[in-house]
């Protein structure tokens, strides 16, 4: 009897272990007149924790790394992606989480992508690959090339993923809500993100104002604060965080 219930969990474990690093392949739609030496690939997809992504050629691969299953909402290509292209571009269009490029397709012909997604509930991400073998003299490929442009609604949203983060750490907030946050208009704070947060506390609705500075060439939060107020009466007390 033991040792059926033993068996029984240990097929459950790996049964979830499973569905946890699950992994499936497609073919990509060719639309667009299919001209093999400059083209593009659109990539949509749903994730929920994290997730890799693989394309080679027409083909592309998604695992599941952590969290839920992701699906893979749109995989379109206006023809298969070359090997070594000449020029390589990657851009993000659209996702809340960290979406970056991590391998480039010169080395192996696979261009390789991470998409972390740290908010409860599945996300929306979607990215761009480009790519044009017809150039004559071609850009060298560069870390910047492949980065994607950090502008101020990433640097937004990498100070409240941080201050989301931070308020339920630090301050044991509940259903964190960011009423207003902004680019800092004054001279010299053009990488300053501020504004104020609300969240559930012991004793019901706590307000926060809080600020960033966010380093654009790294997309990292080099320093925080946070200030505790009253909703009517303003500023209350302050509290310096270093961040990363």
């Amino acid at each position: 009897m033991k040792t059926g219930f033993l068996k029984c969990t240990m097929a459950c474990v790996a049964m979830a272990a499973a569905g946890q690093a699950q992994t499936f392949e497609r073919r990509a739609n060719i639309t667009g007149g299919g001209n093999p030496a400059e083209g593009r690939c659109v990539v949509g997809l749903t994730v929920d924790g994290s997730a890799g992504v693989e394309i080679r050629r027409d083909d592309i691969v998604v695992r599941n790394l952590k969290g839920q299953t992701p699906s893979l909402m749109r995989f379109e290509c206006t023809a298969p992606m070359p090997v070594n292209p000449m020029e390589f571009r990657f851009a993000k269009i659209q996702g809340r989480g960290n979406l970056q490029l991590v391998q480039a397709p010169q080395r192996d012909g696979v261009a390789a992508v991470h998409i972390d997604d740290p908010q409860g509930g599945a996300g929306q991400y979607e990215f761009e690959l480009r790519w044009n073998n017809s150039a004559s003299m071609a850009p060298p490929i560069t870390m910047e090339t492949l980065r994607p442009h950090f502008g101020t609604d990433d640097a937004v949203r990498v100070c409240q993923d941080y201050w989301r983060d931070q308020a339920a750490r630090q301050f044991s907030l509940r259903d964190v809500v960011f009423r207003r946050t902004l680019m800092d208009d004054q001279p010299g704070q053009s990488e300053r993100v501020k504004g104020f947060l609300e969240g559930r506390g012991v004793g019901g609705p706590i307000f926060y104002g809080f600020s960033c500075l966010v380093n654009f060439a790294t997309g990292e939060v080099r320093s925080a604060e946070i200030h505790l107020m009253r909703e009517t009466s303003g500023w209350r007390s302050a509290t310096q965080v270093q961040g990363a």
